[in-house]
């Protein structure tokens, strides 16, 4: 955080006044050590960009009454960490701290933010961004803007034909790929820029999802073939554990609510089904996180098929009313963020064992109380970590302690995919 803390030294003076000296003289004109280029670089792009960065905390304030620098005493910092989040070259806030823990707590709504400035913003903010985000590799040095998009189908408020004839139509069929191995999922053309403009995208119906986002629910409810565990004619209970802002809640949601589901000449939910819906228990623990949760909910999953609250899922009791019915749990909780796609190569506090350690002790003990439930038949566990320490460790650990004393019949087991990749898990 040195570089963040000297660069945010030298932007202080230079917020809020428009007379005075600028960059270069505050910089090099003074008796003090002028700054290194590094620093002199994020100032001076940190500036350039500040007109986009007031646009998107203007709408992000706008769309979830979120004032995302108000607990912020040090708000040249946070514009800096800010200008590194969102357009900065690697998009990612290096190194740990206060700040960056206040201002990642909101970075879904403000990346959600930038994209619509990106497709509807004046000429000089796209410039800004456009600029920005050229040529962007991820730690590997792969060119993740050759990758493709993709949009989730919500089918709790749109069926999957009318959705894909929609996309055809709006962005051209060449541009338009369903997924081969998870359901209801289109792969967009990476040169599409415009999909905030899309009107499904603003009702709610298709959902602009990360690939890897879908597979935790996708696992928590998959089958072999049409049979599905919890296709019954009570209700099942799922409960997402560490659920803001709700995208993998409301896919659970809508794959366990297949009875819901819109039909192939409808795009309209079928909510008079004669068979009861299954039910999905958000928690979060943060009040603020739990405000974007219910916004994203009350979008995307009508008739009352998620339950957010506002409850940390480490206090919470097996007997609790709201877990009687509970037979799964989706599991996805804060991690190191190792594996995210544009990710920079993590140094410094994030790299240290003892970061890891803390991190994978937390996983950990939420991976036991996840177990610890008596009802709780399926327990998903997922991160966006690569780091063996935050995954196959845990899984590991937390089986190994929760099996001692339990009879064969009775102990967990994971769950392993057959066919393609049976020999890769």
């Amino acid at each position: 955080m040195n570089t963040y803390r000297e660069s945010s030294k030298l932007l202080a003076p230079l917020l809020g006044k428009k007379n005075g000296p600028g960059l270069k003289a505050l910089a090099f004109g003074g008796k003090n050590k002028a700054p290194t280029k590094a620093v002199f670089a994020c100032v001076s792009h940190t500036l350039r960009c500040r007109s986009v960065i007031d646009s998107v905390l203007g709408r992000v304030k706008g769309e979830t009454q979120v004032d995302v620098l108000k607990d912020i005493r040090d708000r040249a910092l946070g514009y800096v960490l800010l200008y590194e989040l969102l357009l900065g070259p690697y998009k990612s806030i290096r190194g740990g701290g206060g700040v960056k823990r206040s201002i990642m707590k909101y970075e879904k709504i403000l990346r959600e933010a930038l994209s619509h400035l990106a497709a509807h913003g004046d000429a000089a903010t796209k410039n800004h961004i456009e600029t920005s985000t050229e040529d962007t590799s991820n730690s590997s040095g792969v060119q993740t803007s050759h990758w493709p998009k993709y949009v989730r189908v919500n089918t709790l408020k749109v069926s999957l034909e009318t959705a894909v004839t929609s996309a055809q139509s709006f962005i051209g069929s060449d541009n338009v790929s369903l997924h081969t191995a998870l359901d209801n999922i289109m792969a967009i053309s990476p040169t599409v820029n415009n999909l905030y403009e899309w009107d499904l995208v603003k009702s709610g119906s298709v959902v602009i999802q990360d690939l890897s986002s879908c597979l935790t629910a996708a696992a928590l409810a998959g089958g072999e073939g049409s049979t599905h565990w919890w296709d019954t004619p009570k209700m099942n209970v799922f409960l997402d554990a560490c659920a803001a802002p709700g995208n993998k809640t409301t896919h659970l949601a809508a794959l366990v609510n297949q009875n819901l589901s819109s039909s192939k000449s409808s795009n309209k939910v079928n909510l008079s089904s004669s068979k009861s819906s299954n039910k999905v228990v958000a928690l979060d623990r943060s009040g603020d996180r739990i405000k974007i949760l219910q916004k994203r909910v009350s979008l995307l999953a009508p008739g009352g098929v998620v339950e957010p609250l506002h409850l940390d899922f480490l206090k919470t009791e097996s007997n609790d009313s709201n877990f009687s019915k509970l037979k799964a749990i989706l599991l996805d909780p804060s991690c190191s963020g190792s594996g995210i796609v544009n990710s920079p190569d993590r140094g410094g506090e994030e790299d240290t064992p003892e970061r890891l350690k803390s991190l994978s002790n937390f996983q950990l003990l939420a991976l036991l109380h996840a177990l610890s439930f008596p009802q709780v038949e399926y327990v998903a566990y997922s991160t966006c970590s690569m780091n063996n320490e935050e995954n196959e460790a845990v899984v590991s650990k937390a089986l190994q302690e929760v099996n001692e004393g339990l009879e064969g019949g009775e102990v967990w087991e994971l769950r392993r995919p057959k066919g393609e990749y049976e020999d890769k898990v």
